[in-house]
Formats: C-alpha cells, structure tokens, sequence
C-alpha cells in the first residue's frame, strides 16, 4: 500500500509522509515511534517523514517529498552539512546529546543517530535520521545542576528528606558539618545521623508540627559523625505536589555553637560592666559616707576627756569602718575606677619574690610550683595590685584544695586578634603574656564559672567569705588591659589563665620602691576646699584648720570660681573633689590656673573620672587623695604640695 503524502487540513494527527510503498503494519510502526524518522535521498531530498518529525519540528502543512532538507532547513549549521556528507559517503554518525539554535533563538537539545540506507543493488540510496527532542529533559537537567551549583555555594548545611524523613540530598556543607558523605547516609533515617538529643515523643510532635504547618524552625544539641557535639539552628520546610500532598521536606541548618558561646561571653562580659559601674557607684557613695565616719571617729579619739569604754567603742567603730573602706576598695577594683601605678617587670621573678607569702597562705599540706624566674615574661602593671590578683587566686586554690593539692603558676606568650579579643571590654589585640594559675581542688561546674568574677557572689558557707576575691582579680586584670578567663570541671581542678599585655621595656623587680622623704611642714597658706557632700566638706574644713591652714569653702565648680575672683589674696591650693554636679574637678583646675598660673591642685574622689586618667593611671602633675582617706594623710599630702611651691 502506498503511503500518501500529508494533506495539510484533513486530521489533526500528522501522517507519514513517503513516497514509497509500505504494508500496513510497517505504516502503523512508524505512526507510533517514540522518536522523529526521516529518509533521505543522496540529494538530501525527503522521501520519508514520520508523524513525529512534522510534529517535533513544527512542519504540518509544510510540503516536503521531494525537497531539500537544506530547502526547508536553511539554518542547519554548517557542522551538521558536514556530516550528512560523511554519512552518504558511508559512514554512521550518532550524539547522545546535541544542540542548535532555532531562528527564534531558542535551543533545541537533539539525540540523534544517521547511517546511509542500500539500494538492491547494494549502492547507498540516501541517508535515514534518527532524532530525539530531549530539549525539556536537557532543560531540567541544566535548572538541577545549576541549583546543585548553587547549593554547593550555600555556606549552609541543606538537608533533602523525602516523607519519611529520609535522606535523599546533602551537599557539601552538610556533609562538612555532620561528616558524613550523601552516599553513606542515603536512605537513613535523618534523626539517625545527626543525633539529636530529643525524646521520641519531642521528635514526634516536631515532625507533627512540620506537616501541619508547612515549616518549623529549632535550635537543637546535635552530634557530628565522631561524637562531638555542636548547637545547630535550623529551619525545615515541607515540599508540596499540585495536589496539595507533601512529598518531601528540606531543611537548612547551620551550626551556631561558636556563635551562641560568643554571645554568652559578650552577655555575661555587658553583665559585668553593668555590676562594675554599679559597684563603682556605691563604693564612691559609700566613701563619702567613710570619709565622714573615719575622720570623725579620729579626731574623737585623739581627745583625752574620753571615758575608757567610750574610747573602746569609738575604736571599735573605727575598726568597722576601715573594714567597710577596705570592702569598698575592692568594689573600686573590680569597676576599674582604681589609679595604678604600673611599672615594667618580670612577671615569673615577681612571682617567685611572693614565693614565702604564698606557702603560707597555702599552707603546708598544699605544694606550690613556681615558674623560673630566669625566663622574661615582661609585663607593665601596678606591682601592688598584681600582688594582691595572686594571693586572691592562691587563696582561691586553697580553699578548692581542703585536703591538699598543687598550686602551680606557669606563663607564656601569644598574640590576640581582633576576633579573640571582641568580648572582652577595653583590649587592645596584639602580643599578650599569660599567666596560668593551676590547682588540683574540688573544681566548678559551668553554673558556677559563669559568675564566678562578681562581686558577693561565693560557694562558701555564710562568713566565711566576701565573695570579692575573685572579681577584684577581674577588676584589676581588666584596668591592665588584660583579660581573665577560667576553665573547670567537677573533681579536676581549675586553671586561670591571665592574658596582661607584654611590655617591651626594662623589667624592674616587684619589691616596693623606696618611699621619697617627706617634705617639711609649710608655713601658714590659704587652700580653696571645694566638695559638694557638705558632711565631707565640714569634715575636711575641721582638720585642715586644725592644722593652721586657711581654708575657703565652695560647694560646687562655679562657687569656687566666685570665691576665687572675690577673695584679694592669693590661694595657695586648690582641694577639690572630682565628680560634682554641673563643673567637675577636672574643669574647675583648668579654669582656675587660668588666674592663678601653675597652682597646685590635689583632687580628692570616692573614685576617679576617667579624664583625669590615662589607661588607668593619674596623668603627670596631677595629684590624688583617695577616699575614705585619714585626716592625717590630707594634712600630710597638703604641706608636701604647699612645700613643692615654697607656700
């Protein structure tokens, strides 16, 4: 039977189009192959077409027995000609994958094979084309490897799961974060790999949420392939058909441990700088009140009309208060608001000269280890306040060890980033000696060592400690430009490590510097005292008249500045607290050496504004007198300055 050409209009199924006879078997066969046939003769005239050709290439209605392919194609590349050439001179030609450009511009992907058919007597006839659209399938497989790409770029964790939660997808980062590669867990049950530490009914209910709502985010303690365990934050979310029915789910992680550790840190670091302005606060207040208790209680005693029982309970009094000032100055430490005098030294010989003050803290049932002190480990910090950081820790150890142990002191160097030093407050990065204090006792549990530095807090008994040992460590550490830290566990013992910034200068030794002589008694001189607590004031007034001082009083910066310009003589001391409502010490000094060039000044202060200091040291020329301080000591300070200036 003849196969008629296709008649454009007459079915809306393509025909074959041939010019040759076929049975009606061979017809239906080519009306149903899955893939486009054309014939060709030598001249690469049609002689045959499927209907899937004249459907895949758009040409129903077009005429083509007896044309040229290159007549109804004339944008075939020259590369393809090419090979029709080859295959009518014999050869077969085949691509399991090829493309082109339509003249509208869009690709078509072709599998295609060709080979040249016989005639009877055995001379090639023409060429048969074999092609295959796999242009949609292409399409997907280009759109799969690029999101492939793209998730392969994803710095997160992305985790396919088909609906039983099973894993079907990991790319690299998942498979970086958990250790596990795709084709060891495929098929696994996702909450078998990554180990969460949840209950099956917590399981249960998260999964239960997840479909219900379509997403679900948590925050979960997993485990990595060898054990270790890491906070994961993620977000999972269910994959839908058309249907509505869920065929799967995905879920993006990312491992927050170093993340939530660094936000603890900076917390508890915003914590302790809020206690420190606090008990800064306090302590300056309750100096205040000190300075009242102490001064008066001083001058009480030194009147001889006194009863031997009032005496005794003024003295007791007086003993109280001194305890008082000396819980004060440690709250002053532990908010940096301490002037120090740093000097230059060999951390490891400074901690060999305590040597015979840390055995007998520790007592004799505890062995100390003592680094050489030989080795340099230069370090610029007030000798004073680094030997009280040590015998804090050492008493600290001792009270960990009630049975015995070791305590032993060991330093080094290293260099802080900008990233290791972002939680700790006022450090500046680069080379840093540490020190590490290192006991065998009871140890902390991660409760305790998060607040461990503040003040009043204590795992003693009622009593038996104030709590401040160890936040005064801080304090001071801290107005070093160094940093603290603790790590321990229950029954192993605890290592503090001190981070002190390395110095390059000269090391001195930590013995305390001989004191310089006193300086003679002035003779009578007019001082300008100006407090804005009237108790201080009446106080300080008192005792420097006593001691046959002038004194002019002033209650805040401007009177003072009043007093100066109506006063026809000539002050010679300004006495002046530093922080003050409207004009502080600071203000009124430089305003008063505008009158009176080159007058001395001694500032008093609860504690000291950070203006008047540089890094936590009093800037040259400048004086202190640190509350609560003895009615002797001004006087005493008083006539050293007025003796500097020939008053």
């Amino acid at each position: 039977m003849d196969i008629k050409p296709h008649a454009p209009g007459k079915r809306s199924k393509p025909e074959p189009v041939s010019s040759a006879p076929f049975d009606t078997q061979l017809q239906t066969f080519l009306n149903e192959l899955p893939f486009a046939l054309a014939i060709f003769d030598t001249q690469m005239r049609y002689l045959l077409a499927t209907p899937r050709w004249i459907s895949d290439y758009k040409l129903d209605g077009v005429p083509l027995l007896g044309r040229s392919h290159y007549e109804v194609f004339p944008h075939i590349p020259e590369r393809w000609r090419e090979i029709h050439r080859r295959v009518l001179a014999g050869a077969n030609e085949s691509a399991a994958e090829d493309s082109w450009e339509l003249p509208d511009g869009r690709r078509q992907w072709l599998r295609w094979d060709a080979r040249p058919w016989f005639d009877a007597s055995g001379q090639i006839g023409g060429e048969i084309l074999f092609t295959e659209d796999i242009t949609k399938r292409k399409e997907s497989e280009l759109r799969l490897a690029y999101h492939a790409r793209l998730l392969e770029q994803v710095s997160d964790a992305v985790i396919g799961l088909d609906k039983e939660f099973r894993i079907s997808a990991l790319n690299r980062a998942a498979e970086q974060l958990y250790g596990w590669t795709l084709e060891e867990v495929l098929g696994k049950d996702i909450h078998e790999v990554v180990r969460s530490e949840l209950s099956a009914q917590e399981l249960q209910r998260f999964r239960n949420e997840l479909a219900s709502a379509g997403s679900a985010r948590f925050e979960w303690l997993q485990k990595r392939r060898d054990g270790t365990p890491i906070l994961v934050e993620g977000q999972s979310l269910a994959l839908r058909e058309a249907s509505g029915q869920i065929s799967g789910f995905v879920s993006v992680n990312r491992d927050v441990t170093e993340q939530r550790q660094l936000e603890e840190e900076l917390r508890q670091s915003q914590k302790m700088e809020a206690v420190g302005r606090l008990a800064g606060g306090v302590a300056h207040d309750f100096n205040n009140l000190l300075t009242v208790i102490l001064g008066y209680t001083t001058l009480i005693r030194t009147r001889n009309d006194l009863p031997e029982d009032v005496q005794k309970q003024v003295g007791l009094i007086q003993d109280t208060g001194q305890r008082a000032a000396s819980l004060t100055k440690q709250l002053l430490q532990f908010s940096r608001r301490q002037v120090q005098k740093p000097r230059t030294l060999n951390l490891n010989a400074a901690i060999v000269e305590m040597e015979a003050m840390l055995r007998k803290l520790l007592g004799e049932n505890c062995q100390l280890e003592l680094p050489d002190p030989g080795v340099p480990a230069t370090v610029r910090v007030d000798p004073s306040q680094i030997q009280q950081v040590l015998m804090n820790l050492a008493v600290n150890a001792r009270d960990a060890m009630p049975q015995g142990g070791t305590l032993s002191f060991s330093t080094g160097e290293t260099v802080l980033d900008a990233e290791a030093v972002r939680t700790w407050p006022g450090i500046v990065p680069g080379p840093f000696v540490t020190l590490h204090v290192r006991d065998t006792g009871c140890g902390m549990d991660e409760i305790t060592q998060r607040r461990i530095f503040e003040p009043f807090f204590t795992t003693k008994a009622p009593g038996k400690g104030t709590g401040l040992g160890l936040s005064t460590a801080y304090g001071i550490v801290t107005q070093s430009g160094g940093g603290i830290q603790v790590d321990s566990t229950p029954g192993r013992g605890t290592t503090f490590t001190l981070y002190l910034p390395k110095a390059t200068a000269t090391p001195a030794m930590l013995l305390p510097a001989t004191p310089a002589p006193k300086q003679p008694a002035s003779n009578k001189a007019t001082l300008l005292l100006v407090e804005d607590e009237q108790d201080v004031r009446e106080l300080l007034a008192e005792v420097l008249r006593s001691a046959n001082f002038e004194v002019l009083e002033a209650h805040h910066g401007q009177a003072a500045l009043d007093t100066m310009a109506a006063y026809p003589g000539r002050i010679d001391l300004l006495v002046t607290d530093v922080v003050m409502p409207g004009m502080g010490g600071q203000e009124l000094a430089e305003k008063a050496r505008l009158r009176y060039p080159g007058v001395k000044v001694l500032f008093i202060s609860g504690y000291t504004q950070e203006r008047i200091l540089e890094h936590g040291e009093l800037k040259a020329g400048l004086h202190l007198l640190e509350k609560p301080f003895a009615p002797a000591a001004l006087v005493e300070r008083v006539r050293e300055l007025l003796a500097q200036v020939g008053a």
